[in-house]
């Protein structure tokens, strides 16, 4: 004779398993808190990251929900040493944790070993910190996700991405908020290995402004950082040649996108006839 399923018992299991990060559901195999990590994450903005063979850019947009609040308030680009950016998406609380926990490592190791920490020794020490938090019943994990840029004399420009489960991904380009899956649709039409620093900028800068939503009537600071053969392996948080550039070219590329999509709109003479 066949049970009936209790919907209580199951809503419960489901529940549980929601809590608890260092185990499966066993309806659909996946880490419910992985999956609520990343709903949180799409309430931020959205962060580019771009490498060629000479340079890396990181590319961030910083929303703000308060008109009555600067957006440059609450920072989410981080200069963690001088040859590393770090732009990060998620909690306000867990950003600025984890900036603080990374410029520590790496001004340590410069006090320790006399010299500037590396891409593969940061990644590490933050993927530990996340996966620590991720995988311990009795601490919340941390609700970001990371984007690390640096330059390195053997190895040229890096990007990597930390993932909100502390896994470690090296990449040519990615994204991470809100609208990673437009911007790695739009950045996969393109090979970057050729591109200069200024051509890595302009395109940074289309990307954000043409995923930037106006109608939400959120306000948002472009924030930047730019590292490669012409900074001579020195990261520049923000710099004014660049940012005017990235911003230039995003608001021309989404002027001719919105003029495209009026003329798109509007009915042509044959059809007006035929009505």
């Amino acid at each position: 004779m066949s049970e009936d399923k209790d919907p209580g018992r199951e809503m419960h299991s489901q529940w549980r398993f929601s809590l608890n990060a260092d185990s499966y559901a066993p309806t659909d195999g996946r880490v419910y808190s992985l999956k609520s990590i990343h709903r949180c994450l799409q309430n931020s903005g959205t962060a580019v990251g771009i490498r060629s063979e000479s340079s890396v850019v990181l590319a961030v947009e910083n929303l703000t929900g308060n008109r009555y609040i600067s957006p440059d308030t609450y920072p989410r680009f981080f200069v963690i040493d001088g040859h590393i950016g770090m732009a990060v998406h998620g909690l306000r609380g867990d950003v600025y944790a984890l900036a603080e926990n990374a410029r520590f490592e790496a001004s340590l190791v410069r006090r320790t070993s006399e010299r500037g920490i590396t891409m593969k020794e940061l990644c590490d020490h933050l993927s530990k910190i996340v996966k620590l938090c991720f995988q311990h019943n009795a601490a919340r994990p941390y609700t970001v996700s990371i984007l690390l840029s640096g330059w390195e004399p053997q190895h040229g420009p890096q990007l990597y991405k930390v993932e909100p489960s502390g896994a470690v991904v090296s990449h040519a380009s990615c994204a991470i908020g809100v609208g990673e899956e437009q911007a790695l649709a739009l950045m996969e039409k393109y090979k970057f290995d050729a591109f200069d620093m200024e051509e890595l900028v302009k395109m940074s800068g289309e990307i954000i402004y043409s995923i930037h939503d106006d109608g939400k009537g959120k306000t948002f600071l472009l924030e930047m950082g730019v590292v490669g053969v012409q900074t001579q392996g020195q990261l520049d948080c923000n710099p004014m040649p660049w940012s005017e550039i990235a911003k230039k070219a995003g608001e021309e590329f989404k002027a001719k996108a919105s003029a495209m999509a009026k003329e798109n709109e509007q009915p042509s003479v044959t059809d007006t006839h035929k009505t």
